[in-house]
């Protein structure tokens, strides 16, 4: 399974077109009565798809994977159609004209109006380029700390976090930073442990680590403010489960709720300003893993896992499915099996007409969802 940071650490080069681009599917349309429909699935990349994200029109999808580079495309969200790729250089080598700095990192995000992309290079520098002409805009020169592992635009698209192991928020328009958090780490267990982040609405970053360093080791739930950053302990249950390799936390849009999904077979919803648990969606298709809210924060994505069967090969392939849940009751809405049976949510539209989802490879799968529901 794909570790759930990788989908978004990749850096990406403005250049170059797309070559062959395979489709099938059936046209754009409107799902059946109360169930979702695949709308159209296309091979995206050569190599492993590693991220999805929606620009905030929900007209536009972008998508970061691996063909022979590093590799950035962004697509028509309703047709799938291939609008331009970004190159990024390989390892070692560069174009005329290139910066080898500039050409290799780790991470690349599009702003939410779909005009801009945030990029990271070896050199530790954050770089911001123009979508339509492949210029550079700005170079944000960090104090210190390493390569930033995460990037993220807030909602209005005027200031971008940078989390690492010295972690920033910037203020775009002056290019100045403001430290935030240290010590952060993206993967082991043994360090502060990036679990979840987002932007609530009114442009303040929520940031959820699993704490090693704490007594007892816990999960928090940073706020950076104005002035320092406040955490919120979590008590919650540990069941064998503290892992790096998917999501098993999610903001609701609005970041006062928080879901968790930690070995016991449920989903636990905790309010994010008491850490208090409010809600527990019990009797389950499985355990749960790789949550997603939906952009009105009354739906839940969860992946599941197939029992294997008795007499299954170990080089037989996982079978995967998602599960849609009413997040007030804990229902099963949709069941969506993915092809050949590996499926992995990315991204909801943000008009919530459109979910996006990989199949642990190189396709993505775009899914018209229904207005209402029939409970499965």
């Amino acid at each position: 399974m794909k570790t759930w940071h990788s989908r978004l650490l990749f850096v990406v080069m403005l250049a170059g077109t797309l070559g062959v681009l395979s489709m099938v599917g059936a046209a754009p349309g409107p799902p059946p009565s109360g169930r979702p429909k695949v709308r159209i699935s296309f091979q995206a990349y050569k190599g492993s798809l590693r991220s999805v994200a929606f620009s905030s029109d929900s007209k536009k999808l972008f998508s970061l994977g691996d063909d022979e580079n590093f590799t950035a495309k962004l697509w028509d969200a309703e047709t799938g159609k291939h609008i331009t790729t970004f190159l990024g250089a390989r390892i070692g080598k560069k174009r005329a004209g290139e910066k080898l700095s500039e050409a290799i990192g780790g991470v690349a995000v599009l702003s939410p109006d779909g005009k801009r992309i945030a990029s990271a290079g070896i050199d530790r520098s954050i770089r911001l380029w123009d979508v339509a002409t492949g210029k550079k805009l700005a170079t944000l020169e960090q104090p210190e700390g390493g390569l930033p592992a995460l990037l993220l635009f807030s909602p209005d698209g005027k200031e971008l976090l940078s989390l690492g192991s010295t972690s920033y928020l910037w203020k775009l328009e002056t290019k100045k930073e403001r430290l935030v958090m240290e010590g952060l780490n993206m993967e082991g267990t043994n360090q502060r442990l990036l679990k979840a982040v987002a932007f609530d609405p009114r442009g303040t970053p929520h940031v959820i680590t699993w704490d090693n360093w704490s007594n007892p080791p816990s999960f928090h739930l940073w706020t950076p403010a104005s002035k320092k950053t406040i955490a919120v302990s979590f008590k919650i249950p540990i069941h064998n489960s503290v892992s790096f390799y998917s999501r098993d936390f999610a903001f609701s849009p609005d970041c006062q709720t928080i879901a968790s999904a930690l070995g016991d077979g449920s989903i636990r919803l905790w309010d994010a300003a008491t850490g208090e648990n409010t809600a527990t969606l019990k009797n389950l298709p499985g355990q749960p893993f790789d949550l997603m809210f939906s952009p009105d924060g009354k739906l839940l994505t969860a992946c599941y896992t197939h029992p294997r069967k008795r007499d299954a090969l170990p080089e037989d392939p996982v079978r995967r499915f998602v599960c849609i849940h009413d997040v007030a009751t804990g229902k099963v809405l949709a069941k969506l099996e993915g092809d050949p049976d590996l499926i992995l949510p990315f991204a909801f539209s943000p008009d919530g007409r459109t979910l996006a989802t990989g199949d642990g490879g190189s396709k993505i799968t775009l899914w018209s969802l229904p207005s209402r529901y029939k409970a499965e």
